[in-house]
């Protein structure tokens, strides 16, 4: 399998596509796909054909098809938006995408159609609190949740339609978080039903449980992602889970690091297993689809660097470096044949 990696270069109205070497995982900058618009977000979509791309410039979203060996195909479907989307994910089944808008405090459901494009007029439009962050789907394709940092400070928690995209919220609207921890974004532990959250404002990471009948979240514990004695000025950004299961990283923006924690297989608990010193103002990282490497994008040094995940200690080994164009976004390794 050949991996490839797709970075968002915002203000560069592009978005870099580097081919990664299967063995070594060197990088090789393959093509610079125009995207005019500002491209932020990306997410692809679970069959692997197209990636969805949220333009924060131009406020809209682009649905990008890739062809047979991953690479960004001409004349993308594009819709657009009254607001700028912050994040974007694909439903389980690629027939809708959720997205997330910091400035309005909102998300919001569109379709794909049966040919593929992506349909104008939302499913729905829900309005939030400011600083909305984040949504996607569970597994089960059955539950969404939408994170916003402080001043809100809260994780909203509904029930999602797979037949008609809309979403509801549940009869706790609201999970219970710890004060003043400004929850971002997240991601899912499917074999332990846990959901992980990257804490903004309090640089953190918390463990939820997930109620698998009425989708409610409890809270299970919070952990630092900082190293004791750290006094500087931080907050976290993104968190991704080891295809594996058992590392979870989360970048810290100040102290310019990825925090490494160890999942607990039995309860999903985690414990701290160390830092890696990355690029400067790390917004945007991705693990590659194998679990052998993960790329983490530079907001303030416009740089990628490149490491190998040792699947023993969830410690990386830095193995390159690579110059990037002006404001990368977003990191989004995908496979092809």
């Amino acid at each position: 399998m050949i991996s490839r990696v797709l970075v968002a270069e915002q203000d560069a109205d592009r978005i870099a596509v580097w081919r990664a070497d299967p063995i070594s995982g060197q990088l090789a900058r393959e093509q610079d796909y125009s995207l005019a618009g500002g491209p932020a977000p990306m997410a692809l979509d679970p069959a692997g054909g197209w990636i969805i791309v949220g333009l924060r410039a131009q406020p809209g979203l682009a649905l990008v098809r890739l062809d047979a060996h991953g690479l960004p195909l001409p004349e993308p479907s594009r819709i657009d938006l009254p607001q700028d989307p912050c994040y974007v994910s694909v439903d389980r089944t690629g027939r809708f995408v959720l997205s997330a808008y910091y400035a309005a405090g909102c998300c919001a459901v569109h379709r794909i159609s049966g040919e593929g494009n992506l349909e104008p007029d939302a499913v729905q439009w829900i309005q939030a609190e400011p600083h909305a962050h984040c949504i996607q789907t569970d597994p089960a394709n059955e539950y969404a949740y939408l994170p916003q940092t402080r001043p809100a400070d809260r994780i909203q928690q509904f029930h999602f339609d797979a037949e008609n995209g809309s979403l509801a919220a549940l009869s706790t609207p609201l999970a219970t978080i710890e004060p003043g921890q400004g929850p971002r974004h997240y991601c899912y532990h499917a074999a332990l039903g846990c959901v992980f959250v990257s804490n903004e404002d309090g640089s953190s990471v918390s463990a939820l449980v997930q109620d698998s009948g009425t989708g409610h979240l409890s809270l299970r514990g919070t952990w630092s992602t900082l190293p004791a004695g750290y006094a500087g000025r931080n907050t976290c950004a993104q968190i991704h889970l080891h295809p594996g299961g058992r590392w979870l990283y989360v970048s810290n923006r100040g102290h310019d690091s990825l925090a490494i924690f160890e999942v607990d297989r039995l309860n999903g608990m985690l414990r701290p297993a160390g830092h890696q010193e990355t690029e400067a103002t790390p917004r945007a990282f991705g693990i590659d689809p194998t679990g052998s490497y993960l790329y983490a994008a530079g907001l303030g040094s416009e740089m990628l660097s490149a490491y190998r995940v040792d699947r023993r200690s969830g410690r990386l080994e830095a193995i390159g470096r690579y110059p990037l164009g002006p404001n990368p976004m977003w990191v989004l390794p995908v496979a092809s044949p």
